[in-house]
């Protein structure tokens, strides 16, 4: 697990929790108690798009839960002005950071670097550490890890073998961006049009991009929560392709996930199949989805999306060390088929935190708990 007070770099900022190592009991003791807790997101401006909406209505629900637990909040919208950040931390001196940051200036590359600014400082927070996110937020690195350990993922553009028998299709996507960022039904193209696709989209984004082969199978969202006890995997979500057709492209784009009017949203809806509706997949999605907890080190809240191949054979389309956790996102609906309300989340994330600031460390977890 990573140890966020390896390089305490100043002393003087410690707190109760950060500057004496803490044994279990004594953290789960701790938690009980308010704490001065500052909640970071990126700034987001007057027009925020359907995602940046999403931040502020995270940012609302989860300080009004920490109020309701009797703990004092104080919001930071960051910049990259980390000057002003450094001189905010400072007055403010919190126990804990709860770390919502998704992108800062429109862009998901620095999410690693202000999580490293809080590591640094010996600052607790309660999500992935920056090495997990600069690991895994980075679609190519991302696959580079997930290849050493030779776990299962769709084939990019020039790659071989193919997973098809029949002529593929590719799906165009951002590197460093998440959240369907820039995909839509014209990302999908044949082996013909990905080079002109990847050229016309990064002069009308920018950024850099690459072609996975699309996969017309199911998709799947497996959500882990850090507990006492280690990685919990929560109930599997189901994406449904609803209304579709013969070869129409299934797949969940930006208007699925962010335009809830659209008629992609409507046609994409999540469930939460029984187990015995497959059990051997199921098996399968959580035993790989807990070999990326442990192969990026990952803690707090994660998420693991697939999708089946021709075979039926779960593919790994994305490792999610920072999950979107507004009530209703797929990983908060995933805990509440757990039976974990959204205030327990939310709680039981902070807990994480103080939890990862101390000497007591999980053992690495080869199955998954009860």
């Amino acid at each position: 697990m990573f140890n966020r007070f390896a390089k305490q770099k100043n002393p003087s900022w410690s707190t109760q929790v950060a500057s004496v190592p803490l044994s279990k009991s004594e953290v789960q003791k701790s938690i009980v108690k308010a704490l001065r807790i500052v909640l970071a997101y990126g700034e987001v401006g007057l027009n925020p798009s359907p995602d940046q909406q999403d931040t502020l209505n995270q940012v609302d629900s989860i300080q009004s839960v920490l109020r309701s637990f009797g703990h004092e909040v104080h919001l930071l919208a960051l910049t990259l002005n980390l000057g002003l950040v450094d001189s905010f931390l400072r007055r403010i001196n919190p126990d804990l950071v709860f770390n919502l940051v998704e992108s800062i200036n429109g862009l998901a590359t620095f999410v690693p670097t202000v999580t490293a600014f809080f590591e640094d400082f010996g600052l607790p927070h309660n999500c992935c550490s920056s090495s997990a996110l600069r690991l895994s937020s980075n679609k190519l690195t991302s696959r580079k890890v997930l290849q050493n350990a030779c776990v299962p993922q769709a084939p990019i553009f020039g790659e071989t073998p193919l997973l098809t028998k029949s002529t593929p299709l590719w799906i165009v996507k951002s590197v460093d961006e998440h959240a369907s960022f820039g995909i839509d039904q014209t990302s999908v193209v044949d082996s013909s049009k990905v080079a002109q696709k990847i050229s016309s989209i990064s002069a009308s984004l920018g950024g850099n991009w690459f072609a996975e082969q699309y996969l017309p199978g199911r998709e799947f969202n497996v959500s882990i929560l850090e507990t006492l006890k280690g990685p919990k995997v929560l109930p599997v979500a189901k994406i449904e392709f609803e209304g579709f057709e013969g070869n129409e492209i299934r797949l969940v784009d930006y208007a699925a996930k962010w335009n809830t009017e659209s008629e992609a949203f409507l046609r994409t809806p999540r469930r939460f199949p029984q187990k015995c509706f497959n059990s051997q997949l199921f098996e399968q999605l959580e035993e790989l989805s807990l070999r990326c907890w442990n192969l990026f080190s990952l803690n707090g809240a994660a998420r693991v999306d697939f999708r089946l191949d021709e075979g039926g054979q779960p593919r790994i389309l994305e490792v999610n060390a920072n999950p979107c956790l507004s009530p209703g996102a797929g990983f908060s609906a995933s805990a509440d088929q757990a039976g974990i309300s959204f205030q327990e989340l939310i709680e039981q994330l902070v807990e994480a935190g103080l939890r990862n600031s101390s000497n007591f460390h999980f053992p690495v977890i080869t199955q998954k708990n009860a």
